[in-house]
């Protein structure tokens, strides 16, 4: 229908394209992350913040923004309406609180952003459990996804959207880390290219891919895998991020800067410290920085300093460490980065403490486990809580490995017919009239044939008369 009306199509083209861009280019997003799953435990809460534009996506002026939510008695927004522009960002808090709820709740939620005819949305996941946990998976099944998946390593790709023209070569970075040494394959799903990276505590190891731009919007999709790791969830992550056949927009953040700490989310032991990155994308006009961490009152530590009036011309990659030093099982904190201009951004990071562990604690805490499973999922705590972290992960790996009862195969035992027995009677009535047939042939053959002719006598017609 379209190819009659170029027009109308090129306005569907360009209508989808904007769509495109502006549902992608929250990618790289402040504060809010789709597909997020939180363990709360009982009377407990968690905090999540819906920064506009940011979690929108790229807009020009003034615009008015509607956000939704359906986490009913969860939580404490439900509607708001906001006026503003990327030159003045507001926060909206909202708090997650599992009061009165019980071990095993769940809730699955979503909150939409809508603003010029388009929807933005984020799926979360809750569910009240012994210990505290973030983590990002499948929603469908909260407590499922808390209890299976974990951070033992991050995956990302970087620049999250990635802007080209058609028919030029893309290029793009994958960024894998880990506190553990541990080898985790690499695989893009775009290029089919593989790498095997070895972790390294302390710092991020990065893979650099390109592929040809077509011209339509594709999405960039990453697998990575722990090496030996087969029975669990968390042996495998997935990564992606949009690829857009057009010159990057001229306003491709509020602001005109982007954040984004790397790893977001991680798995930690006590005591030790965890590497971090906080990249800085400066568009347009060089502008100076201010940027600084915004630690909890205690339980963490960092060799972070504040950083004044820092210039930034494009990227800038800020490398730093945060140790876990207290006894909760999962903590928050921010990074602040203001501009020149007075627009601040914040991006939050989550350390999961000795995770691998809770994880199991929080499923026994279920009440889904047999006597002798529970039994055999106490002798693994006790055996491994105080591991490392990558002897941590094979333990659990190995613990979930089914078990399989080995099948036995049985050959049938042959039976032996007997023998039938011999009846004379049988016997007789078969052999007798053989024997009176042969004899009559016999006596036939002999009748009707002529002479034969013996030794000295003519030869003659020996055929049968």
């Amino acid at each position: 229908m379209y190819s009659k009306h170029p027009k109308l199509l090129l306005a569907f083209s360009l209508f989808g394209l904007f769509t495109f861009l502006l549902l992608f280019a929250s990618s790289s997003h402040a504060l809010l992350t789709d597909g997020v799953v939180v363990g709360i435990p009982p009377n407990g809460a968690w905090r999540a913040t819906v920064e506009l534009p940011d979690d929108y996506g790229v807009v020009g002026g003034i615009t008015e923004f509607v956000v939704k939510t359906d986490c009913d008695d969860w939580c404490d927004l439900h509607y708001a309406k906001v006026v503003t522009d990327s030159k003045n960002p507001v926060r909206l808090p909202l708090y997650i609180s599992s009061q009165g709820k019980q071990i095993g709740d769940k809730k699955t939620f979503r909150i939409d952003i809508s603003a010029l005819g388009v929807t933005n949305s984020y799926d979360y996941g809750i569910c009240v459990t012994g210990s505290a946990n973030t983590n990002k998976g499948s929603v469908a099944d909260p407590c499922k996804t808390v209890n299976s998946e974990n951070d033992a390593f991050s995956l990302s790709i970087s620049p999250d959207p990635v802007y080209a023209q058609p028919n030029s070569q893309a290029e793009y970075t994958i960024s894998v880390y880990s506190q553990a040494v541990m080898e985790v394959e690499v695989k893009s799903l775009l290029t089919g290219k593989t790498w095997s990276i070895v972790t390294d505590p302390d710092k991020r190891i990065t893979a650099t891919d390109k592929y040809l731009v077509g011209d339509n919007p594709e999405q960039i999709e990453v697998e990575a895998t722990i090496k030996g790791c087969t029975n669990s969830d968390f042996c495998k992550k997935t990564a992606t991020a949009a690829l857009i056949p057009t010159s990057a927009p001229p306003n491709q953040a509020g602001g005109d800067f982007s954040i984004k700490i790397d790893p977001a989310s991680i798995t930690g032991k006590k005591g030790f410290p965890i590497s971090y990155s906080l990249d800085i994308t400066n568009h347009k006009n060089e502008k100076s920085y201010d940027i600084e961490i915004i630690l909890p009152d205690s339980g963490l530590e960092t060799d972070f300093k504040p950083i004044y009036g820092k210039s930034i011309s494009g990227k800038e990659n800020i490398a730093f460490k945060v140790t876990p030093t207290g006894d909760q099982q999962s903590y928050t904190f921010q990074m602040k980065v203001t501009s020149s201009q007075g627009i601040t951004k914040l991006t939050d990071a989550t350390i999961n403490v000795n995770e691998i562990v809770n994880d199991a604690i929080n499923t026994a805490s279920g009440g889904e486990l047999d006597a002798e499973a529970l039994r055999k999922l106490n002798e693994w705590k006790a055996k491994y809580k105080d591991s490392d972290i990558g002897t941590q992960i094979k333990a659990a790996d190995d613990l979930n490995k089914p078990t399989t009862t080995p099948k036995v195969t049985r050959t049938p035992t042959p039976t032996t017919q007997p023998k039938p027995e011999t009846n004379i009677m049988d016997l007789l009535l078969i052999v007798v009239p053989v024997a009176v047939v042969i004899v009559l042939l016999l006596f036939i053959l002999i009748k009707k044939r002529g002479h034969v002719v013996e030794e000295g006598e003519e030869e003659g017609d020996y055929s049968w008369k």
